[in-house]
């Protein structure tokens, strides 16, 4: 069986002058390539970018940061943040697997770590890789990652909504949220029926479906929405933590304006942990509210930084106790 429920053994047989094997390595040669050029452009535009501003004031503000606070918003974010994204994917997982809190908590450091440090989604192969020995199978773990993201893509939109009548932003970026409004009523509707329905099909959407199948459940689904909406708020908290300690005074509608512009620049995956994406989505969403760019680079920087390098450092520790800590377990039958 493969990954969408049809038998490989009914497939008609490849053409004896078959070029697919044989293209392969070059398409995914092709692909790689343009993945680099394509991160060399955003570092390269936001490197331009960065440089028309007043650098020597960015070094000041940092220098003049409150490293405590960073300090503890680099805690809360590995702590709080990333423990309730690991319960929300705890409780996605029961239905399919033999996973302890404890693992999904050590497997979402080091997802992250591998997130911060490699392009594309390495992080969430990682995931997928490492429940496979507690029995949840490669495309479950696609169809859990697929849902997990809808949950959030809802939970920040119902955070956002009312940002166009809480903060003075342009009339275009008004008009952006109403158009983000109807798609991500549209993701949540697919989701849902996803969620009822798509454990039924022979298709796509079933895989989906057994990856949703813990949110068929309502306790579950209330469980799940609940932390979501909790790591969207201790998001917020750890990003004003940040911004005051670089002396960037924001409050928690402007906080979840910055999550959202991070989150549309990192839509599409370009260079390993966002790096240039983060910043200028960063910077350009506290320039829509008059926030100097330099005072905002300077805190893009620690806000960024604070994320990724203990991410790094407790996602490889992680990795280490897993693979020398961890017995291995068998897969349910």
């Amino acid at each position: 069986m493969n990954w969408f429920g049809a038998d490989e053994r009914d497939a008609p047989p490849l053409p004896a002058n078959d070029s697919t094997p044989a293209s392969a390595p070059g398409r995914r040669r092709r692909f790689i390539w343009a993945r680099i050029a394509l991160s060399v452009l955003v570092l390269g535009v936001c490197g331009w970018a960065f440089t028309r501003l007043d650098l020597r004031a960015t070094w000041q503000t940092l220098l003049a940061s409150n490293w405590w606070l960073l300090a503890l918003a680099a805690l809360a974010n590995l702590v709080v943040h990333l423990g309730l994204k690991a319960t929300r994917w705890y409780v996605m997982l029961r239905p399919h697997g033999h996973v302890s809190f404890r693992h999904a908590y050590l497997y979402t450091l080091a997802a992250n770590a591998a997130s911060s440090a490699l392009p594309a989604r390495a992080g969430e192969v990682l995931r997928a890789t490492l429940v496979r020995p507690h029995g949840v199978s490669l495309p479950t773990s696609a169809g859990i990652q697929i849902m997990e993201a809808a949950t959030e893509t809802t939970s920040l939109v119902l955070v956002a909504l009312p940002l166009p009548w809480l903060l003075e932003l342009p009339l275009a970026v008004r008009r952006a949220f109403g158009w983000l409004a109807v798609a991500a009523g549209i993701a949540t509707l697919l989701a849902v029926l996803v969620t009822v329905h798509g454990h039924r099909l022979q298709s796509f959407a079933a895989w989906l479906g057994r990856g949703a199948s813990a949110l068929r459940s309502w306790r579950a689904a209330v469980v799940v929405g609940l932390v979501t909406l909790a790591a969207r708020y201790a998001d917020a908290g750890i990003l004003i933590l940040a911004a005051h300690a670089v002396g960037v005074h924001v409050n928690l509608w402007v906080a979840f304006l910055v999550i959202l512009a991070i989150d549309v620049a990192l839509l599409v995956p370009t260079t390993p942990g966002g790096l240039g994406a983060f910043e200028a989505a960063v910077v350009g969403g506290l320039a829509l509210l008059g926030q100097p760019p330099e005072h905002a680079l300077a805190f893009a920087l620690a806000y960024h930084a604070l994320q990724v390098i203990p991410g790094m450092v407790t996602g490889s520790l992680a990795l280490w106790f897993i693979r020398a800590r961890t017995a291995p377990f068998a897969p349910r039958p």
